[in-house]
């Protein structure tokens, strides 16, 4: 079942947006919920009750008289009733987290979009749905509007973006994919360096071409290794493939929560332990565990500011005549965990891994243990977006 909004739903969560910086879940109703009265309780809905609301399915045992009710605010006819929300896990199975706004029937039908947040201690439910306008004024009398003032560093950031841009097209300093953002730091006096810390006065930065469907990557973190016992080389020789061409075991590979990939790997999101198992053909193999993944995500994205670049004269990978002009830029500030892993479940956040062991070397390599966004989902993934004044028509 899809989460992702359309193009019309899209709009409604603009509003949003632009009301409040607030975490959100998504749910796409089917036919079998509303006519069983029964919604499955998603990871990043249980981490948004427990944060938020102190429910925690984890502690709670099975048997709806074992369950919580709560308020929750419902969008009704232009305006936010209150009603019933019962949070339980059933005898059956293994009492999977389940949850049911009551009335819920009366104001949406298969397949329209619920959209979840909490504000001010309560849960609204607000069907992403109806004349968009009264949508506008029946939000902004509930959610505040956050002024859009920038950090000192960002507005020196957007400053000399500014400057770039109107200096025209700049020759690459360095040839190949990593040339746009070398350029654009060794332009602004930052040293290249793989440190784990944002790039300038605690601001991150990170820059693309135009038009480059590539995904973004967010950082690099290698996971727990569990029963690998030499670790990497484990990892390659063990679950690898052999790669003819260069003559040595190869993992390069894209890895999602959708459906195992053509080597049979696949994200897994246990939430009884917190973990998330990179699996291949059902086997866990290793994995992160949420605080890991939490504490790199806060570490490297508090705030970051992502530059988008036109690209001209690159007729090779690794032109060295190619050209960049820098035309736009995105702040964007406090990711969410919770929306990271929204975005996983998705599979609009997806793990790469770049590593080769060479037998006659006896060496092993890797270039990252990568976690990357398709660029249209980024900011999902922020609780903050604000476009740079860059060009005129930005400001």
């Amino acid at each position: 079942m899809v989460f992702t909004a359309n193009t019309n739903e899209q709009a409604y969560i603009d509003v949003l947006e632009n009301s409040t910086h607030n975490e959100y879940v998504l749910i796409r109703m089917t036919p079998t919920m509303l006519q069983k009265s029964i919604i499955d309780a998603s990871e990043p809905l249980r981490m948004l009750l427990k944060e938020n609301l102190e429910i925690d399915y984890v502690t709670m045992e099975q048997g709806s008289e074992n369950g919580l009710k709560d308020e929750v605010e419902l969008l009704t006819n232009g305006e936010f009733v209150t009603k019933e929300v019962s949070f339980y896990r059933p005898k059956t199975k293994s009492g999977d987290p389940r949850f049911w706004i009551y009335s819920l029937k009366k104001v949406l039908e298969a397949f329209d979009l619920l959209l979840l947040t909490v504000w001010d201690g309560k849960l609204y439910a607000i069907p992403l749905k109806g004349d968009i306008e009264e949508f506008k004024h029946t939000l902004s009398t509930i959610f505040k509007i956050d002024a859009d003032n920038l950090p000192e560093a960002v507005l020196e950031l957007q400053a000399k973006t500014k400057e770039l841009f109107n200096r025209g097209y700049i020759k690459t300093m360095r040839g190949g994919d990593t040339g746009i953002g070398f350029t654009f730091e060794s332009l602004l006096g930052i040293v290249a360096n793989s440190s784990k810390e944002p790039d300038y006065k605690g601001v991150e930065i990170k820059c693309s071409r135009q038009n480059n469907t590539t995904l973004q990557t967010l950082f690099a973190k290698t996971p727990n290794y569990a029963k690998l016992s030499n670790k990497r080389t484990s990892l390659v020789k063990d679950y690898g493939y052999w790669d003819d061409e260069n003559k040595r075991y190869a993992l390069y590979i894209t890895i999602n929560t959708i459906q195992e990939n053509s080597k049979g790997w696949q994200l897994t999101i246990d939430s009884e332990t917190q973990k998330i198992y990179v699996t291949k053909n059902g086997e866990r193999v290793v994995y992160y565990d949420y605080k890991t993944l939490r504490d790199a995500l806060a570490a490297k994205h508090k705030q970051t500011v992502f530059i988008k670049a036109l690209s001209e004269n690159r007729k090779s990978k690794n032109d060295v005549n190619e050209t960049f002009l820098y035309e736009s830029a995105l702040y964007c500030e406090d990711s969410s965990f919770i929306n990271f892993m929204s975005l996983m479940e998705m599979g609009n956040v997806s793990l790469d891994f770049a590593i080769h062991h060479d037998p006659e070397t006896g060496k092993t390599r890797d270039h990252g243990f990568l976690w990357r966004i398709g660029k249209q989902h980024i900011p999902t993934l922020f609780k903050r977006q604000v476009k740079l004044c860059i060009k005129d028509t930005d400001c």
